[in-house]
């Protein structure tokens, strides 16, 4: 598993980055049997640079896409046998929420909640909370950090490909939970 933080530059650094992973994987385009991307919530402009990226493959060599969600990646890194809550930030004091049971089900599908809400929420249920980002606090409770696991990832991907839970490439896209704000508007 690569991780970079490509800042401003997703789309310059995409393509270079997936064809790294395929020369350590020793794979070659034709080999691939589906391609998968996290869908979200997360970063706008990365969610449509990643999304299209993977459709494109997708079209080209004929093969299925398979959708995956940030919130539920987490809670299946979790290791405990008990309701959790998951936490990405989102912008200045709003978190993408999901809460899951022991199974990774959801309890409360993913929501943007203004940190108000969250800490009614926490302060009703007091749900062990984690995240894939820095450990941080909201209010008194702490958000603790799970590291993305390549196994969990693994999982969670042939199950959809074993299943046959494709996304329809011509109706896919980014799972945002927030409004899109565009604060520039470039004039012709």
């Amino acid at each position: 598993m690569i991780r970079q933080d490509s800042g401003i530059n997703h789309a310059s650094q995409i393509i270079p980055l997936l064809n790294t992973i395929m020369e350590q994987a020793a794979c070659k385009p034709e080999e691939l049997d589906a391609v998968s991307v996290l869908n979200g919530p997360g970063s706008y402009t990365g969610l449509r640079i990643a999304l299209s990226a993977a459709k494109g493959i997708c079209l080209h060599r004929n093969i299925p896409l398979i959708l995956l969600s940030n919130l539920d990646l987490i809670s299946h890194a979790v290791c405990m046998n008990a309701e959790h809550m998951v936490l990405l930030k989102a912008r200045m004091q709003e978190y993408f929420v999901g809460i899951y049971n022991q199974e990774h089900q959801h309890i409360l599908k993913p929501v943007l909640m203004d940190e108000l809400e969250l800490l009614d929420c926490l302060s009703q249920h007091s749900y062990p909370c984690f995240t894939n980002q820095e450990e941080f606090q909201v209010g008194p409770y702490q958000v603790q950090r799970i590291h993305d696991k390549p196994e969990t990832i693994q999982h969670l991907v042939l199950r959809a490909f074993d299943q046959k839970e494709f996304a329809d490439l011509g109706q896919s896209e980014p799972f945002y939970l927030k409004k899109v704000y565009i604060n520039k508007i470039n004039k012709l």
